[in-house]
């Protein structure tokens, strides 16, 4: 194919083979799946190794996708004989970009846990960045393929805002899996922003009326998917969010050129009004209190703004309010949080684990398998953690192999339930998730080990931090420029 014919006369950008762009989106998918079935393994089994086989998924996906890429500008290259053809396409730029931070992400996260101990799952440096890459590789491939004619031009279109939004809801996954690592509070604030981010992106480079609808719709019959994925595995399951709602809502308002403002205040009440009912319907839905509500409603409102104001052409934010926020969110992303990350450590000896529940009170029995290895552990306490929370009880020996707990967990939802013990003035645990108000009985055989340790260079882990998610940062605002620019001049 003549890759010189590739250019379109019209914007001075690039789009891939039909083909080509196919590949890409498909290989996108797998990497979603990937990162679904890695969530689920965490949860059920634990800790992985590189080679575990939803890692294998996401990076076969990820490794397809810079193939087809590194293919594609290897051809706009040769056409053009020029190197700065390639990078002053941001389309060219942001995929590639994308795919290598993507990569990288992973023997920076096996480092940061060896180095640094626990952290937390979805929202540590290293994650966000994988994150922020696979997020880079949708926007830039929706910009290269939005202008494609006929039928694939339109499902491409639909396929990769889908990804775009696939990648941005990540962060809320845990939320969805029911292993939230922060207070339910953070949850529909954080969520409604990255989607309304989502979908202004979607509607600035696009000129279909129920863009951000369709895009909607195709997501939820990939987390369909997703689930019935898991479902064959035999793996937790998902909640799959009512994200069609809002996607409704916000096309309505924009087609009837309502304020940003008003925008933003719908969209957030439409998020509230359909999430709240649904979680306390379906299996594993999140419980919310009267403050996760007061409080965060509010906070989505006034985070959309943000988002209105860095891509809205007449929304106006003084930069020194910009500045100010960076500096915030640098200095406040989350920190150090035990909700569940059992981390990297090594194994003492097996153990098997059962948790049974009567009212309120749940026992927590932990038996050596080894007899031969019963001495030389002292039973320490249980810990029982969730969404921030970490509640502990006494954990006693019944006899020489066996060890009794007994702990007060009200509500519902899915708790990790940690038997700590001394071994030689360390501490080594087991754990076991347990779902309270659903299960009544869990058990498991698993492995007593010793976690890494936290490490004591925090200023080295606050200053990478820092420069981790300052690029993520970096990546974002270009994402959005570019976009805003697309935006205006059509």
């Amino acid at each position: 194919m003549n890759v010189a014919k590739m250019k379109l006369s019209s914007s001075n950008t690039y789009h891939p083979p039909v083909i080509v762009a196919f590949i890409i989106l498909l290989a996108g998918i797998a990497a979603m799946l990937g990162t679904y079935w890695d969530d689920a393994w965490h949860t059920d089994i634990g800790r992985d190794v590189f080679s575990s086989p939803p890692h294998l998924l996401l990076y076969a996906g990820v490794g397809v996708m810079l193939l087809a890429i590194a293919w594609w500008i290897l051809q706009v290259w040769r056409a053009e004989a020029s190197i700065w053809a390639v990078l002053r396409q941001p389309v060219l730029v942001l995929p590639l970009v994308g795919t290598l931070l993507t990569i990288a992400s992973a023997p920076i996260d096996d480092f940061w846990h060896q180095a640094f101990g626990r952290d937390a799952v979805l929202w540590s440096p290293p994650h966000t960045a994988g994150i922020v890459g696979l997020f880079a590789v949708a926007a830039g491939l929706l910009l290269a393929v939005r202008r494609l004619p006929g039928r694939a031009g339109a499902l491409l279109t639909t396929g990769f805002g889908a990804l775009l939004l696939v990648t941005l809801m990540i962060p809320v996954m845990e939320y969805e899996t029911d292993v939230p690592q922060f207070a339910v509070l953070w949850y529909l604030p954080v969520m409604t922003v990255l989607m309304l981010f989502s979908f202004t992106l979607l509607a600035l480079v696009s000129k279909r009326r129920w863009i951000a609808t369709e895009v909607a719709l195709l997501y939820t019959l990939l987390r369909l998917i997703s689930v019935a994925m898991l479902i064959v595995l035999g793996h937790s399951l998902a909640v799959v969010p009512p994200l069609l709602i809002p996607a409704i809502v916000f096309d309505f308002a924009r087609q009837r050129r309502w304020p940003a403002l008003v925008i933003a205040l719908s969209v957030g009440l439409a998020v509230y009004l359909s999430y709240l009912p649904y979680h306390a319907l379906v299996p594993g839905g999140l419980a919310f209190s009267s403050g996760d509500i007061l409080i965060g409603l509010p906070l989505a409102f006034g985070a959309s703004w943000l988002v209105f104001a860095l891509l809205g052409r007449n929304v106006y934010i003084p930069r020194a309010a910009l500045l100010i926020i960076f500096a915030l969110t640098l200095a406040f992303m989350p920190k150090l949080v035990l909700a569940h990350d059992p981390g990297q450590g090594e194994n003492v000896r097996p153990v098997e684990l059962v948790a049974s529940q009567d009212g309120a009170a749940v026992t927590v029995l932990a038996r050596l398998l080894n007899e031969a290895n019963c001495e030389g552990l002292e039973p320490w306490q249980i810990t029982a953690r969730r969404a921030g929370q970490e509640l502990k009880a006494e954990l006693l020996r019944s006899d020489a192999c066996n060890f009794v707990g007994k702990i007060t967990l009200e509500g519902k939802g899915r708790w990790f339930l940690y038997t700590e013990f001394l071994v030689t003035d360390e501490v080594a645990e087991a754990w076991l998730p347990f779902e309270v108000g659903s299960q009544e009985r869990a058990e498991r055989v698993t492995d007593i080990y010793i976690p890494a340790a936290s490490s004591n260079r925090a200023g080295i882990k606050t200053v990478s931090g820092v420069l981790l998610y300052g690029l993520n940062i970096v990546v974002l605002a270009f994402t959005a420029l570019i976009y805003r620019r697309e935006g205006r001049s059509a």
